[in-house]
């Protein structure tokens, strides 16, 4: 939670303050750490001047704990309870890729569907007998005559 020089508020934070939340922020480093984005000073600072009057370690404590879903942490230090919004929804995102995969593929014009992997194995079929003979007796070329090649033009 650096950046409290830049807050909306700096000029009511007394040194005194300035020091509690410094001290309060390096004992919570290994739990979750704060951005240092003016805003979390803002909602902290906030929250502690209009309950307690005066910033201590447990007002510092009850202000994240009340806002914590308003506050930006830094990556990877999220608090408890966000880490595990986080990880449940990129579960969720992860659960639904999943079945987006897991879905067969389907085909359906009006009335017509092919849905089924027998269906679309009889379609393949039909096309592959329609189309491989007009393809062969497109590009088959007749054999030429060897003998009305030789034969002199006169």
């Amino acid at each position: 939670m650096l950046g409290y020089e830049r807050n909306k508020m700096s000029y009511n934070l007394t040194e005194t303050d300035l020091q509690v939340m410094i001290d309060w922020e390096r004992s919570r480093a290994a739990s979750y750490r704060l951005s240092d984005k003016p805003d979390n000073v803002d909602i902290v600072v906030g929250f502690i001047r209009s309950k307690f009057g005066k910033i201590t370690q447990e007002g510092l404590d009850a202000a994240v704990a009340t806002n914590f879903r308003s506050l930006d942490y830094m990556p990877g230090f999220e608090h408890p309870v966000v880490k595990q919004q986080i990880a449940q929804k990129a579960k969720d995102a992860a659960d639904k890729a999943q079945a987006e995969r897991d879905r067969p593929v389907a085909f359906s014009a009006d009335s017509f569907a092919v849905d089924t992997p027998l269906e679309r194995f009889v379609g393949c079929l039909l096309l592959w007998i329609v189309f491989v003979p007009l393809y062969v007796s497109s590009t088959s070329r007749p054999a030429a005559d060897p003998i009305a090649e030789c034969a002199p033009l006169i």
